[in-house]
């Protein structure tokens, strides 16, 4: 298998309809990460991209584009971090009201 390749066969091997991917990229273009976007669908898995700017070739095969309106990949990065804490924060809640964490 190629490098490109390789999330996506992860996605194949474990996926299942319902699943949810949450997948990165500053860009939205890195090929490995769009090819798992696409197996994702492609099982029915939703797909969450966080990307930068545009949300690129990624935003194409996501329900749901986090895409900053930025560039500066250095920025992209650490606004992801910021978005990552908060969309397990939302989960977190969602999941494990706070009643229930006694």
């Amino acid at each position: 298998y190629s490098f490109e390749d390789v999330f996506a066969h992860q996605i194949a091997g474990i996926g299942q309809p319902g699943d949810c991917l949450l997948a990165l990229s500053t860009s939205g273009t890195s090929p490995n990460v769009v090819r798992a976007c696409r197996a994702a669908r492609e099982k029915g898995v939703r797909v969450i991209a966080v990307t930068g700017a545009g949300g690129g070739e990624m935003a194409a095969h996501a329900e749901v584009t986090i895409a900053p309106a930025i560039n500066d990949t250095p920025r992209v990065q650490e606004l992801h971090l910021a978005i990552l804490h908060m969309l397990c924060r939302v989960v977190e809640a969602e999941l494990f009201p706070a009643d229930d964490r006694s």
